[in-house]
């Protein structure tokens, strides 16, 4: 960007990618950290390893972290959507409670 402005000189541009990760849920996830293919509950760990290092702050790492860890522990909260009554559900329904005002 600078030698379009005048300085100094262009260089091509080459990209390095360090591979990818993903959370799949459960035990699974899917990892390609420098080209090694990982797949199951050790690329999760990877995964996971790789976001809390993303956060930029260590009090966000801790948060989250514990997050996991509770979640790995404690039981998944579940909301189940039929027990709600489908008049319920409509829009003009919520709208005529206030909440829009």
């Amino acid at each position: 960007m600078a030698a379009s402005l005048g300085v100094g000189d262009g260089r091509p541009y080459k990209h390095k990618d360090l591979g990818l990760v993903a959370d799949l849920g459960g035990f699974d996830g899917v990892a390609k950290p420098l080209g090694i293919p990982l797949t199951g509950p050790v690329a999760k760990f990877v995964a996971r390893g790789y976001h809390l290092y993303a956060l930029p702050t260590v009090s966000a790492r801790v948060r989250v972290a514990t997050d996991w860890l509770y979640s790995s522990v404690l039981a998944t909260r579940v909301v189940n959507l039929d027990q709600v009554r489908s008049e319920d559900a409509l829009i003009s329904k919520a709208q005529s409670t206030g909440v829009y005002d």
